[in-house]
């Protein structure tokens, strides 16, 4: 048996914004059967804002059953805005990724905005799920918080702990 795990750890404050983190593992740098590719932990005081930047942890793999890692963010506020997104993804056998954030105010603005967990089609792992817990949730312009399956997997759950939510069209 194999194993490979590697991962990005981020401390950061008082603001923090990305330009573009990503973690994604291709068949060259991943390559054993029932790995895991690396988890990403993002921890910031104040904020973490991704304006038209991604945060992705997806398994490209596609022959072998390699774990997604994770992507766990804590912060006072994540703004996710103008086609930015926060994604695990599975392209092959194995699982993906779970989303866990935890933030006193979460703002998705923007079509194709959002938080996605999700199998690709010709996939057979399953997604994984995604956990957010705030204060207040806003879901404005498009935006989404999805899960969701293309292959043959299992779908990841959605669990959502918020005292406020606002979900706001602009046409």
């Amino acid at each position: 048996e194999s194993s490979l795990n590697a991962g990005i750890v981020c401390e950061l404050s008082p603001r923090c914004l990305f330009e573009e983190l990503r973690e994604s593992f291709t068949e060259k740098e991943v390559g054993f059967d029932n790995s895991k590719a690396g988890d990403i932990d993002i921890n910031a005081t104040q904020i973490v804002n991704l304006n038209n930047s991604d945060i992705l942890n997806d398994v490209q793999h596609t022959q072998e059953r390699v774990q997604g890692g994770d992507i766990n963010i804590s912060t006072n506020t994540l703004l996710v805005q103008n086609g930015a997104k926060v994604s695990t993804e599975t392209f092959g056998e194995g699982k993906g990724g779970n989303l866990t954030v935890n933030a006193l105010d979460v703002q998705l603005i923007g079509r194709s905005s959002g938080m996605d967990v999700g199998e690709c089609s010709k996939s057979s792992g399953g997604a994984g799920n995604l956990t957010l817990s705030t204060n207040k949730l806003l879901v404005q312009d498009g935006a989404q918080v999805i899960t969701s399956i293309y292959g043959e997997g299992k779908g990841g759950n959605l669990k959502m702990n918020a005292q406020h939510i606002n979900n706001i069209r602009q046409i």
